[in-house]
């Protein structure tokens, strides 16, 4: 089994090569030749199974050949001009500088009971099953791990006071894979249109992070992950605005699936405490003239496309090929549809980004023993349908709590850890289709993206796997008695260039891959009125995605650096085509999207500044940008940056273990037009804030001063 499928059983799994399955750990103990045997008589953490993922572990304890993944600072100028350029581009004035940690001889990192001495090259070989972080142990108190993010999960203080609470789930999750918590529950008794669902999760001792997925009749509505206690008393508290699924909750009976796939061993300890809490709103709702207009409304239906039944969760596992899902009918009098998609990359797509083109996988092999992930840093999502492809967008890169290094994330976790986004693909193009009665089917596909530009010699693909779901939300409106149209599907668009050089007896690697695609889906929908009046409208959808990823490599990959930026876009346009009518666009909205992500490491040996040890240092830089427009006014502007480093040592003999630090700033900022101004700006060091500020200015543009306030704070 490959190192990063077996991903509690290898350091890079765990530590850097970005498998976020690391347990923050207990404090180091002696190794013995009877933990080896324990081990290699067939006592694995955790059993392998069909389509497991990083949360639903694979364990391969023999498979003792994982190769790891170090990335260091970039060395040829290009490289850095050209990462700079691209950075700059996307984040403006926003891009903070690294900032450099102290050491602190209380914080460590601990070596597993297991530790077997191997080569420093091979970092993935040192560590196996309960590799860990250590925390302070003189810590009592119970220790919050949080997400920066907007206060109350996007509620909106329009909605007015709560009218009716429901706990949703209320359960400890320890020996719990395969087994999710299943409740059946009513619909309130009051009126209700907003629903604000908050979470609550604790856990000790010691356990890796793990994937959590909320269903409600079968529609994933949530995807989080928890924290990694670290060995000490930890919780975690988000919301999460879930109106737009109200319906889903007016039902009266409702199945709420929960699924948190956790084991307990010997070793991990630590068992999740949950509760799921639902508040219901009776808020104030604007109305609208526009029949295309969803904005702070609730779906009328949601169906769910994938999985088998309401009481399981609905999860499909894509790699390769391309997921068949078939769609409803329709209501006549329906005006907009959204097809919702919750995707994340695990096992060997985790951290795709750091992948490296197929030619390259093995080009440190024979030299240091350092092994690549291939299928290249570039993934898109493509939807299909009578083998056409209508929409493309590119996820972004998801860090988890054990990811990179889990020394950074002891109190404030990665962009979206704790409430990964979805994908929102506009299919009001298909609904012709729909309406026809007949079932329709569209396929999705997770793309390397470069294997769809017809370069010679690159091959197309992505490895093991992406965990997927997808629901269909559809928007009605009154007044409409009969429904037809056209769909046309454009021709797509594609460009990018890879180019990847290693020198023989170098010990380099330099790689840059690029893609920019682009589709197009237009229709035109009929609607008869009440009156017998007929509405002809024309709608057009262009959907972008791709990216730019550079990375270099040195000291036959012992050293390594990426920059990565992707980007992806949408825009809707519909336009009034009925005949005398005035032919202008009605309706217009548009988001464009970028993810940047710098990641290095550099490795030393030196037998006179570190005789019995490898001294390892990581920098690290995670950013998101998004702009939403409506009718052509920006109403929405998201910027969030997190600058990380972290270093630690890792000694050479059995039972070695020394210091291990990490610091973390993060930068929070959200403008949604005149309404809303918030800023929040939190530094950590070694799992302690030492700065927290915050700005709230409802209805006035901070952005202008935000650095001379944060100056005066």
């Amino acid at each position: 089994m490959k190192c990063q499928m077996a991903r509690e059983s290898c350091l890079w799994n765990k530590l850097k090569f970005g498998k976020q399955r690391i347990p923050l750990a207990m404090p180091a103990q002696e190794i013995t030749m009877k933990d080896v045997r324990w081990y290699r008589e067939g006592n694995v953490l955790e059993q392998g199974c069909d389509g497991c993922d990083e949360k639903k572990i694979m364990v391969d304890l023999e498979s003792r050949k994982c190769k790891s993944r170090r990335w260091s600072r970039p060395i040829e100028l290009v490289f850095i001009a050209y990462a700079i350029f691209h950075l700059t581009f996307i984040m403006g004035r926003h891009l903070y500088h690294y900032q450099k940690a102290s050491i602190d001889e209380e914080h460590s990192l601990a070596l597993p009971q297991n530790f077997v001495s191997t080569t420093a090259f091979n970092l993935a070989h040192v560590w196996n099953d309960d590799v860990s972080v250590s925390v302070d142990s003189k810590t009592t108190e119970p220790v919050e791990v949080f997400q920066v993010g907007y206060p109350g999960g996007g509620a909106s203080a329009s909605y007015g006071p709560v009218v009716a609470t429901s706990v949703l789930v209320n359960e400890t999750f320890g020996d719990s894979y395969n087994k999710p918590s299943v409740v059946t529950i009513g619909a309130p008794e009051v009126d209700f249109n907003k629903v604000v669902l908050t979470l609550n999760i604790s856990a000790s001792g010691v356990q890796y992070d793990r994937l959590a997925n909320l269903f409600v009749d079968g529609v994933e509505i949530w995807r989080t992950s928890t924290l990694e206690p670290g060995n000490r008393d930890a919780y975690s508290t988000i919301k999460k605005d879930v109106s737009k699924f109200a319906t889903l909750f007016a039902q009266e009976h409702s199945i709420v699936v929960f699924e948190l796939d956790n084991l307990l061993t010997e070793r991990l300890t630590g068992e999740f405490t949950v509760e799921l809490v639902a508040e219901f709103f009776n808020g104030t709702e604007s109305v609208s003239d526009d029949i295309f207009d969803i904005s702070n409304r609730a779906a009328d239906s949601v169906t769910a496309l994938t999985g088998a039944g309401k009481k399981k969760a609905a999860l499909k596992y894509l790699t390769d090929g391309k997921a068949a899902l078939e769609l409803p009918t329709v209501n006549p009098n329906t005006t907009r549809a959204i097809l919702s998609i919750y995707t994340s990359g695990n096992a060997d797509e985790e951290f795709w980004y750091t992948n490296v083109l197929d030619q390259f996988t093995s080009i440190f092999k024979f030299s240091s023993g350092i092994e690549f992930t291939g299928h290249g840093p570039l993934r898109v999502i493509n939807a299909y349908v009578n083998g056409a492809k209508f929409a493309t967008q590119a996820p972004e890169p998801i860090v988890f709590t054990g990811g990179i290094s889990p020394a950074l994330w002891l109190k404030v976790v990665a962009n979206d850890a704790f409430d990964l986004p979805t994908i929102d693909i506009d299919v009001t193009g298909l609904l012709p289709l729909l309406w026809e009665g007949d079932a329709v089917t569209i396929e999705l596909e997770v793309s390397n993206a470069i294997g769809e530009l017809g370069k010679i010699g690159v091959v197309s693909g992505v490895g093991l796997n992406w965990i997927t779901s997808a629901s269909l939300l559809t928007y009605e409106s009154t007044g409409i008695v009969a429904a037809s149209g056209v769909v046309a599907v454009g021709l797509e668009g594609k460009k990018g260039s890879v180019f990847g050089i290693a020198p023989p007896f170098s010990g380099t690697l330099q790689q840059i891959a690029t893609a920019d695609l682009n589709t197009t889906l237009s229709a035109n929908l009929t609607y008869i009125l009440e009156d017998n009046s007929t509405s002809v409208y024309g709608v057009k959808y262009n959907t972008t995605a791709g990216g730019t990823n550079l990375q270099h490599y040195s000291k036959f990959g012992a050293d390594q650096s990426l920059t990565h930026i992707g980007k992806t876009s949408a825009s809707l346009i519909i336009s009034n085509l009925t005949v005398g009518g005035e032919n202008v666009v009605v309706s217009e909205y548009s988001y464009n999207k970028s993810y940047p992500l710098i990641m290095s490491s550099k490795q030393t040996e030196d037998p006179l500044k570190y005789p019995e040890d490898t001294f390892y240092q990581y920098n690290l830089t995670l950013a998101k940008k998004e702009e939403v427009a409506l009718n052509g006014v920006t109403i929405s502007n998201l910027k969030v940056q997190q600058n990380g480093t972290s270093e630690f040592y890792i000694g050479h003999e059995l039972g070695n273990f020394h210091n291990g630090t990490g610091s973390l700033t993060t930068k929070y900022s959200l403008k949604q037009g005149d309404l809303v101004n918030y800023m929040r700006s939190v530094e950590t060091v070694n799992g302690t804030i030492v700065s927290d500020s915050a700005i709230f200015i409802p209805g006035h543009d901070v952005f202008a001063e935000v650095e001379r306030l944060l100056k005066q704070l």
